[in-house]
């Protein structure tokens, strides 16, 4: 059994926020379209689909990443598809990520490790430090 990796907890991961803030944005509490940012999680899901469909194995648990990944983006997607963009929004795109980066930085942690140890457990749920959803969900 592996650890449970408390570093991987939902709002250590930039899509928890990207979802929280296109609903906010579709509900007209905040002004700047997260379209791209939604873009840009959709990019991590399809490359990270990438390697663990190259690194598949018994202890594979392709289809849990992609439930949880697709089941938050998609609707993410859909609150923000029809508005356009603008330069405030690449703008604010800009800044989102840079404050991710430094917010991880913070609290002590690595955005690449993050990830890495994510999608790790995703290929091999033996090895790898599991995520405490992932612990909530099986027990």
């Amino acid at each position: 059994m592996t650890e449970i990796n408390c570093d991987l907890i939902p709002y250590n991961f930039l899509s928890f926020w990207i979802v929280i803030y296109s609903v906010a944005y579709y509900l007209k509490i905040v002004p700047f379209n997260p379209l791209i940012l939604v873009y840009i999680s959709l990019l991590f899901v399809l490359v990270a689909v990438i390697i663990i469909l190259l690194n598949y194995n018994e202890n594979t648990i392709l289809l849990y990443f992609l439930t949880i990944n697709l089941g938050i983006k998609i609707p993410a997607l859909l609150l923000v598809w029809n508005n356009k963009i603008n330069k405030d929004d690449i703008v604010f795109t800009i800044l989102v990520l840079l404050f991710y980066i430094y917010y991880i930085k913070l609290i002590g942690l690595d955005v690449y490790n993050i990830y890495k140890e994510y999608i790790e457990f995703i290929i091999d749920t033996n090895k790898g430090a599991q995520a405490p959803i992932y612990n909530y969900l099986n027990s």
